[in-house]
């Protein structure tokens, strides 16, 4: 059985051989294709960034009514709160998102 064992090593080392004599064929573009393929990566990558203003619209929002709770000091939700004249969550939620 040595011949099996001997075939056998010879074909891994011509698996891991890095020089090829015949290159292969380069892939044929299709144009059409690949602009096509870019415009619904930048429909999908617009459609995130609307997502992520939205959301981050969201967590402003939020920001605020939490900090109107928070201000109420314990008043009932039927009750009207005290208008805010600060609050850091809003402050800085709304600098942060200007310019987005």
């Amino acid at each position: 059985m040595p011949g099996l064992s001997a075939a056998r090593e010879a074909t891994l080392v011509g698996l891991t051989n890095l020089i090829s004599r015949d290159a292969p064929m380069p892939p044929k573009l299709n144009r059409r294709r690949a602009l096509f393929v870019l415009a619904k990566i930048d429909q999908i990558l617009a459609w995130e960034r609307e997502v992520d203003n939205q959301r981050d619209t969201r967590f402003v929002e939020l920001g605020r009514y939490l900090c109107e709770v928070r201000s109420s000091n314990g008043v009932s939700p039927n009750h009207a709160a005290r208008p805010t004249t600060s609050c850091r969550f809003t402050n800085i939620s709304r600098n942060r998102f200007v310019g987005n």
